[in-house]
């Protein structure tokens, strides 16, 4: 199913209470620009890297090579995509197991760090 249809189902289907109000009328006019499973950067076991301050709040979307800055929870496994609307991006979280099923952050795009 592709995924404008999966979300228009998943919005749909979904009792508009669940919905933080002001997310969705910030999504309306909005540019997808990625979507996918997000999953958090993590410290390198290898290497040499302060493992102990690596930030929390750096995630990629697994299937592409799409990293952002973004202040989520997200454990390690949720969906969501990245919507552009007058230059500004966010990323909105699908069923984030924590708060409304909707969640919305600012995002900044980042480099991918390399693979170790």
């Amino acid at each position: 199913m592709p995924f404008r249809n999966w979300l228009l189902a998943v919005l749909i289907s979904t009792p508009l209470t669940a919905f933080a109000a002001s997310d969705l009328e910030e999504l309306e006019g909005s540019t997808i620009v990625a979507s996918g499973d997000i999953e958090p950067i993590t410290c390198p076991i290898t290497g040499n890297h302060d493992c102990l301050n690596w930030p929390t709040d750096q995630f990629r979307l697994a299937s592409k090579d799409v990293c952002f800055k973004a202040e989520i929870s997200c454990g390690y496994s949720c969906s969501g995509f990245i919507a552009e609307k007058e230059g500004i991006k966010s990323i909105y979280i699908l069923n984030a197991g924590v708060g409304p099923e909707l969640a919305r952050s600012d995002v900044e795009l980042m480099v991918c760090p390399e693979e170790e």
